[in-house]
């Protein structure tokens, strides 16, 4: 797509941005729409195809999508919280599998811990 015309780059922008918000990230589980709005994005597609989603939400009365908005809200809450605990959840996986090659060492005073490496025949003064 790009690879033709790498200068039109900035045409296509729009919809790379779309795709990336509106899928699924594997570390939340969660699209970073959903995060945001609180519910999935709705798709061209869902209005022309009139979708379940869709046909519901137009039969709804003002005082029952208010209700919907409010009860949405509060399971934004709930997502939020849960997908912080995914993102934790990952970092402490990563955080195991690099400590794994740590090596723990202590050192005693007086120990020489740091050893300079110089060129050779150059001086460090006071050594």
């Amino acid at each position: 797509m790009l690879e033709e015309n790498p200068r039109q780059w900035h045409e296509k922008l729009s919809e790379i941005l779309w795709a990336y918000r509106t899928s699924k990230r594997e570390a939340t589980g969660m699209t970073s729409y959903a995060l945001t709005y609180g519910h999935d994005a709705i798709l061209p597609t869902e209005i022309t195809v009139q979708s379940i989603r869709i046909g519901q939400q137009h039969n709804l009365v003002d005082e029952d999508y208010s209700q919907a908005m409010l009860l949405e809200l509060e399971g934004l809450d709930i997502g939020r919280i849960d997908t912080v605990d995914k993102l934790l959840v990952g970092k402490e996986v990563v955080a195991r599998a690099y400590n794994k090659r740590v090596k723990n060492k202590s050192f005693e005073e007086g120990e020489i811990v740091w050893k300079a490496v110089l060129p050779l025949r150059s001086h460090m003064a006071g050594y």
